[in-house]
């Protein structure tokens, strides 16, 4: 895939850095202890931002948080905490003219099985493919 999210924008930057404020006054349990911000997670693990696009996961045994490097991972973690926080939707890489809708979730990033929904595979929730990558 040729995805990335590329450098985070100055204007997320300093959204997130916004956030982090916020958070210390009304939901520090939101905050990881290397100043990271909670954006996505479960019962066994966690998500979270650093205003510099860093993304973390952690998860809740004595290992110490690891950042994401793998770019389709990166993607499917801020198209998952955009529907919580919207803003980082902005981060997205966009459509060219030549890319095609995915099939797989029919242009809309999330699959369903049954009562649940899952960020596409196919697509890491973008809805799209490039072009290279759609080819039959």
């Amino acid at each position: 895939m040729t995805f990335t999210l590329g450098p985070i924008p100055q204007s997320l930057r300093t959204t997130i850095e916004r956030w982090i404020v916020d958070a210390r006054v009304t939901e520090p349990e939101k905050l990881h202890d290397d100043g990271s911000l909670f954006i996505a997670g479960g019962p066994a693990w966690c998500n979270s931002i650093s205003p510099d696009g860093t993304i973390w996961i952690h998860d809740y045994s004595d290992n110490p948080a690891t950042a994401i490097t793998d770019e389709a991972s990166r993607i499917k973690t801020v198209v998952i905490a955009g529907r919580h926080r919207p803003e980082l939707l902005t981060w997205l890489p966009k459509p060219m003219e030549t890319d095609a809708e995915c099939a797989d979730c029919t242009a809309t990033g999330w699959r369903r099985f049954g009562e649940h929904e899952f960020v596409c595979e196919a697509c890491s929730g973008l809805g799209w493919l490039r072009a290279t990558d759609s080819a039959p």
